[in-house]
């Protein structure tokens, strides 16, 4: 059959409603309930990735080692990226925020002394927030039972 013979017995039959199959829906019905899992896994890591990410900083405000500074970006960034994903708009801003003054740091090549107090000031309260959000959501507190 031709392109045209084609669209012309489509054009004729008109626009037809589209019925989901009942496989279709269980397909749909699942990717549902493994998103909500996968959130709440992300959740329940969430304060441990925080933690580590806070570690970083301290370590990277006090020593403002290049490799320090890189780690805490890399973490944040990850952060960032994955609380976006799952719809945590609030975490992912901070963590983006964070990820930006710890470029801002890298860059500028501040060194031991010199910019550790300032990294410090501007990342303080945006982990503050961070920990807000966390317990807001009522993410578990990431302790082994």
């Amino acid at each position: 059959m031709r392109a045209e013979q084609l669209a012309a017995r489509t054009a004729a039959r008109g626009p037809r409603a589209c019925k989901p199959s009942s496989r279709t829906v269980a397909r749909e019905d699942d990717i549902e309930r493994v998103t909500r899992e996968l959130r709440l896994r992300y959740l329940e890591g969430l304060p441990a990735l925080v933690r580590a990410l806070a570690d970083d900083v301290a370590r990277a405000s006090a020593a403002l080692a290049t490799d320090t500074l890189e780690a805490a970006h890399r973490k944040a960034h990850r952060i960032a990226g994955t609380a976006g994903c799952h719809g945590l708009d609030h975490v992912s801003a901070c963590a983006a925020a964070l990820e930006v003054a710890l470029e801002r740091a890298r860059d500028a090549g501040v060194g031991p002394g010199d910019g550790g107090a300032e990294l410090r000031d501007v990342c303080a309260p945006i982990l503050a927030s961070l920990d807000a959000e966390i317990a807001r959501l009522g993410a578990p507190n990431g302790a082994p039972e």
